[in-house]
């Protein structure tokens, strides 16, 4: 009698605090919660808690993935700043994972004119850790049987070991732009040969969903703890290919221009020069510019310029008078005042909306300004031309 009393204390003090503690988080009927009374307590109690707090690095992240997990959060923060205030967090499934550890699931949806509207689903690692759970992104465990190379702050992973020789190339390309360019942000390279598309990249590091990428498929994504950035890439993007080092440079170049600095025009026209563009070499794209634009007669480059006239093969495979030009200005700086001018370059910012801090910049590290830029760029294009 005494055990059964002690039972049902427990069981009904397990149901109280259980409603008592989900005060943010909804639990779906028919979701198969964990028998063990206090465990479903503690389990449901510290998820509502880890999905409330406001900090990235909060308590109740595991750290054996704190970076892996930070990504995820720093996209569900973004989803609760949205100008939706009635989108709501669902347990819509929880599996157990092993002997203790379990993967929960969470819905975030919204009501749109009546409607449930899905904005987004996070998979989370739920381990017991003293009386309590820690959840983490399940980056970690989806990726445990893969081979890994390490050098220093960089780390790159990948399913098939064919594809090793990829890898350490990638590795070389960016080991030499980041000595370029002053780069040591720790990053984390994922290379998933089973992963076709994009929902199977985000699959993968436990957001099957988000409103945000609906309908894009990307070949390759990237994410940004506070402390590391994360790379992944689908099979169409390296399985049986070619390193690119263009792109290369554009990954490596995002790591030390702010975003709210990046002029990526300068940004790809550096890479031209150090990384060619669609595996041709910058001496080629100077070659395909010489026989197909009519650089003898009198052009407008500024109208050019702005554009983006396009001396490529294709649409797709474009290569741009707004970054060749680019190239050529960023070729002199470089070799009159050193690769930290370049970086000046790198950071003057969206050309397009800032048109007049552009020029600013520009001015002020080249002497090219609006009033005389055809006749500038027209004689570096007319000097590079020569060499040709």
């Amino acid at each position: 009698m005494k055990r059964i009393t002690i039972f049902l204390i427990v069981f009904v003090t397990a149901i109280c605090i259980l409603q008592a503690q989900t005060s943010y988080l909804n639990i779906l009927q028919g979701v198969q919660l964990p028998k063990d009374s206090l465990t479903r307590v503690h389990l449901i109690s510290n998820l509502d808690r880890f999905l409330q707090d406001t900090i990235v690095y909060n308590q109740w992240v595991n750290p054996q993935a704190k970076e892996e997990t930070a990504m995820l959060l720093i996209e569900l923060k973004a989803l609760k700043n949205t100008e939706k205030d009635n989108i709501q967090p669902y347990l819509t499934n929880i599996l157990r994972i092993g002997k203790t550890e379990y993967m929960v699931q969470v819905s975030f949806m919204s009501v749109a004119e009546g409607e449930p509207d899905l904005q987004a689903i996070f998979n989370f690692m739920a381990t017991p850790h003293n009386n309590s759970f820690l959840f983490a992104s399940p980056l970690l465990y989806n990726t445990a049987s893969w081979y890994s190379t390490r050098e220093g702050y960089l780390t790159s992973f990948y399913q098939d070991d064919a594809n090793a020789a990829y890898v350490n190339k990638s590795l070389e390309y960016t080991k030499q732009f980041d000595n370029m360019l002053g780069a040591s942000r720790p990053t984390a390279n994922y290379y998933c040969k089973s992963c076709n598309t994009m929902s199977d990249l985000l699959n993968l590091i436990g957001m099957p969903y988000n409103k945000t990428y609906n309908g894009k498929n990307w070949i390759m994504i990237n994410f940004e703890s506070d402390n590391q950035r994360f790379n992944f890439y689908t099979k169409r993007f390296f399985d049986g290919k070619e390193v690119d080092p263009h792109d290369e440079f554009h990954s490596r170049a995002y790591t030390v221009v702010p975003k709210d600095k990046r002029n990526r025009f300068m940004i790809c026209g550096c890479a031209y020069i150090y990384g060619g563009s669609w595996l041709i070499s910058w001496e080629d794209i100077q070659k395909r510019f010489k026989a197909n634009v009519d650089y003898k007669a009198k052009q407008d480059w500024l109208k050019l310029y702005f554009e983006r006239y396009n001396f490529g093969v294709s649409k797709a495979r474009h290569l741009l008078v707004t970054q060749f030009v680019n190239a050529l200005i960023i070729q002199q700086v470089e070799k009159e005042q050193g690769f930290s001018a370049v970086k000046k370059l790198l950071a003057s910012g969206n050309m397009y909306k800032k048109r007049k801090e552009f020029f600013q910049v520009l001015e002020a590290v080249t002497g090219i300004n609006e009033n005389n830029f055809n006749t500038k760029v027209d004689k570096l294009i007319k000097d590079a031309m020569k060499k040709i």
